[in-house]
């Protein structure tokens, strides 16, 4: 009896996989037959598009080929035509986000970004904390953030105050004095260690995202 082929193993194989093949998943968001117009401009028609639990799904195109509008029809962000539905798994719709090319954050610390996002979705003041150290334990950036709050807290101190009279100053303070009292050699020495630790700060902060980006 002749060995069988690579191919005939190769289409055994197939087969046998697809004999096998698991239902699919549930579905998340459903496209029929949808369009975007802006104004007299037809930027997306007849789209129809089954987005399932843990698909992944990639655009390829063109500038102006209608990738941004699909990711925006998708999270239900333009007017359009046709039809979009977003389907409830186990009673419960799926939460539906989108990073834009261009990220709106405010002028704050990465923890603050995420605690105002949970803010304004909702989410109980008591449980605010809990879910932003499980986020950014999640992309690996508990730690920088941990540290970005620790060296936060030590700047607000060293700009506004934090003195106990008659037994510490804090730097800014002293310098301050130092140059009412003339003694300028001694505030530009000050000033040059304040920025010194400043820099320093920064650097160690810059090592510990790179190294958490590295780790995850």
């Amino acid at each position: 009896m002749p060995e069988p082929s690579v191919q005939d193993w190769v289409q055994r194989t197939l087969a046998d996989a697809m004999g096998r093949a698991e239902p699919p998943a549930e579905p998340l968001v459903l496209l029929e037959q949808a369009g975007v117009r802006f104004g007299d401009v037809q930027a997306l028609r007849g789209v129809s598009l089954t987005l399932r639990r843990g698909d992944r799904l990639a655009r390829v195109g063109a500038n102006g080929s209608g990738k941004t509008t699909l990711l925006r029809l998708l999270h239900g962000l333009v007017p359009f035509e046709g039809r979009r539905d977003v389907v409830a798994i186990i009673g419960r719709v799926p939460v539906v986000a989108m990073l834009f090319q261009r990220p709106f954050l405010l002028s704050l610390s990465v923890r603050w970004n995420v605690l105002l996002g949970l803010w304004l979705h909702g989410v109980p003041r008591a449980q605010r904390d809990r879910r932003c150290q499980r986020a950014l334990q999640r992309v690996g950036l508990d730690a920088l953030a941990g540290f970005g709050r620790a060296a936060s807290e030590v700047g607000a101190v060293m700009i506004v105050g934090g003195n106990i009279e008659g037994v510490t100053r804090v730097m800014t303070t002293t310098i301050a004095l130092e140059t009412s009292k003339g003694d300028l050699p001694l505030a530009l020495a000050l000033g040059v260690i304040l920025i010194a630790i400043v820099l320093s700060l920064n650097a160690l902060a810059y090592v510990l995202r790179e190294w958490a980006v590295k780790r995850h």
